[in-house]
């Protein structure tokens, strides 16, 4: 019951609060979108509201009433090329119908994406932002990871989510939001807000583990060499990453550690790959016949399963409906080569965004806010890039999200640097003007002239001008 009047109270707000402004409409879908109130709610008419449609609709609606800023850059046309490519793939693929049902899932994550540019136009905003992506998607998560560490510590969590998928997804979504946790930490002036966040972030850890995910283990792997060698204290930094991988190695049982040793495992009779790996090689192989066989608009947006038996070399040896296992071999099969490219342009410009933001925030003042969050949502990217690399996790809406916040934070660096430089310039020409008028209200004294007295030689008269 309590869970329908939550519902209830947070989407009445919601709607009421953006109708004043658009912003909280976007915060009102993001929120939506992640946390799936519907799989939450027990009341049927409560799940069978569109929630989502109407947060989206009244937000597009009121951006365009009452909002004047629009911006457009590279990002955002390669996120339009890939809309528009992926709507010829949906068409022209071998199976549209399926084909167009993905790429309905997929449309309001790129609509959205850029009305996040739109809104998200303040600092505060940015992280009020943040911290609803994090708990939305992450609050039941944290919750079971923290209830688990307390009563089952390492105990296997293989429940799935509706947003994100199986327990991989969960675990490579959990450990993209690790990273934003962790500079919301480090910006965070409240104290309450700080443990809080402390406590979130050890729930997002234990969950990670618990999903037995190896692309995860993989994934929290490259983040901590990430905190080590790009942090401002290495040192510190080094002796927090071993503490706490020696706690949790401590804290999860035989059956973790013996599944995280079959990554690199091979058969040793036969000396042939773990199966797993082995069919991920076999499924990539896949995707890039697929590409060969229609090069300019795939097989149809999000049909590499429904293409599989068609195009698999293997007659079955790895099943017969498959995913591609792998976000860019499974962009490449779906809308060929151009969507790969579109893909990797979108990736690339927020990345490069980033980087350039950091570099940027650090000529603010020490400790800059926009620089935390940058070197969040950058690790977050890298985090996608690397579980990614093992799981179909390339349309879900919290990858185009962070993308799209990614390039908030790039925007309001290049802002306020601007506006220092305004106000700089503001300064010097009042200190000027100030300094002028000084000089023209209080001229400097000036020392007397002597004028020396004239005697006139002897013998010879003065001249006219001479006065006694």
């Amino acid at each position: 019951m309590w869970h329908d009047l939550l519902v209830i109270i947070v989407l009445t707000t919601g709607i009421l609060f953006a109708l004043r402004q658009p912003f909280y409409g976007i915060l009102l879908y993001m929120w939506v979108a992640h946390f799936r109130p519907t799989d939450w709610a027990y009341a049927g008419w409560l799940t069978s509201i569109p929630m989502a449609d109407i947060a989206a609709g009244l937000t597009l609606m009121l951006m365009v009433i009452q909002h004047r800023r629009y911006p457009v850059a590279l990002f955002h046309w390669a996120v339009l090329g890939f809309v528009v490519q992926g709507a010829l793939s949906a068409q022209y693929g071998v199976n549209p119908e399926v084909s167009w049902q993905w790429y309905q899932t997929f449309l309001p994550a790129a609509i959205t994406s850029y009305i996040i540019t739109v809104l998200v136009d303040r600092e505060d905003r940015l992280r009020l932002a943040l911290i609803v992506l994090v708990v939305s998607m992450g609050i039941e998560p944290a919750k079971q990871g923290l209830v688990t560490l307390v009563l089952r510590p390492g105990a296997a969590n293989m429940n799935n989510m509706n947003s994100v998928g199986d327990n991989n997804g969960v675990g490579l979504a959990m450990a993209m939001l690790l990273p934003i946790t962790l500079s919301l930490i480090r910006t965070s002036t409240i104290r309450w807000e700080r443990w809080g966040l402390i406590l979130f972030c050890v729930g997002l850890l234990h969950r990670c583990l618990t999903t037995y995910s190896r692309g995860t283990f993989l994934t929290l792997g490259v983040l901590g060499l990430l905190v080590i060698l790009r942090g401002r204290h290495k040192v510190r930094n080094l002796v927090g990453i071993v503490l706490i991988s020696i706690i949790s190695w401590n804290v999860m049982p035989d059956a973790f550690h013996e599944r995280m040793a079959t990554i690199n495992q091979f058969n040793t009779e036969d000396h042939e790959m773990e199966y797993s790996a082995a069919s991920r090689l076999h499924l990539w192989h896949t995707a890039t016949i697929m590409a060969n066989d229609r090069p300019l608009q795939g097989v149809g947006f999000g049909a590499y399963s429904a293409a599989y038996r068609d195009y698999d070399p293997s007659q079955g040896a790895y099943g017969l409906i498959k995913e591609a296992h792998g976000s860019l071999p499974g962009v490449l099969a779906d809308t060929g080569y151009p969507g790969l490219l579109l893909y990797l342009l979108v990736l690339g410009t927020a990345m490069w965004g980033l980087v350039r933001a950091r570099r940027l925030a650090s000529f603010l003042e020490p400790g800059s806010v926009l620089f935390e969050y940058a070197t969040g949502l950058q690790y977050a990217i890298i985090a996608f890039l690397v579980g990614g690399a093992f799981l179909s996790f390339m349309y879900f809406e919290i990858v185009w999200h962070i993308l799209a916040l990614s390039v908030v934070v790039s925007i309001l660096v290049q802002e306020q640097l601007r506006q220092e430089s305004r106000t700089r310039l503001e300064h010097s020409r009042r200190r000027a003007e100030e300094a002028e008028a000084q000089v023209i209200e209080q001229p400097p004294d000036l020392p007397p002239v002597a004028v020396p007295h004239y005697r006139p030689q002897q013998g010879r008269p003065p001249g006219p001008d001479w006065q006694p």
